[in-house]
Order: C-alpha cells, then structure tokens, then sequence
C-alpha cells in the first residue's frame, strides 16, 4: 500500500493505519464494488491540496465519519 500511495500522490514516507473494507452494491444486484480504506498521517505544516485529478482518478481527502 505504501508504493501504490507514493506512486499515486507522490507523498513519501507515509505512516499508513488499514481500517477495513467499504463495500457498495447496487439495489438490483447488476454491479458492486469495494475498496480499502487507511488513515494516512501528515506533519501539520504539509500542504496536499485536493481534490486532485491523476491518471488514476481524483484524489480527495475524505473525513474519517465517510469511513462509517
């Protein structure tokens, strides 16, 4: 998860936590999908504004309630 982190933000030496799975599905049961979440910590005096655009999507900062 680091190396894919680094690759995608170009943010090094992240102190990654895994707090599970956020899974979805769609009422009539056509598609679904799921990804897996980590809290990230940065020095206070780091600035990542987003939302950033990348080859792999948009990058956002999510509150920790999007989790629940």
């Amino acid at each position: 998860m680091l190396r894919e982190a680094e690759e995608e933000t170009g943010l090094l030496h992240l102190e990654l936590h895994f707090k599970g799975l956020k899974t979805w599905s769609k009422a009539d049961r056509t598609g679904f999908g799921g990804l897996y979440l980590y809290i990230g910590f940065l020095a206070e005096h780091y600035s990542y504004p987003t939302p950033r655009r990348t080859e792999e999507g948009i990058l956002e900062w999510k509150d920790l309630n999007w989790m629940v």
